[in-house]
């Protein structure tokens, strides 16, 4: 739980003071990038679980189609990803 709450900081201070300019929407997606990026290399959460919430974050806050999110799993890069996931 502890090192749950750490990975909330910077996320949190992305979002309060908003750098480069950002608009609300692009600082969710900023925070959520970074809290995806360390539950993952913190072993947090399980990356399934971070993955998803990624997702839904580029999903609802991000300016892109929600098509255009989920096409990567039909993209020759999801078969990469995959392999190099088998061997």
């Amino acid at each position: 739980m502890k090192n749950f709450i750490k990975t909330l900081i910077i996320p949190l201070l992305i979002l309060f003071i908003r750098p480069m300019g950002l608009t609300v929407n692009q600082s969710i997606v900023l925070a959520a990038l970074f809290l995806t990026v360390t539950w993952w290399t913190f072993g947090t959460i399980k990356k399934s679980y971070a993955s998803l919430f990624l997702l839904a974050m580029f999903t609802l806050f991000g300016q892109t189609p929600g098509l255009l999110v989920f096409d990567f799993l039909l993209s020759e890069t999801m078969l990469i990803i995959i392999f190099s996931y088998i061997f």
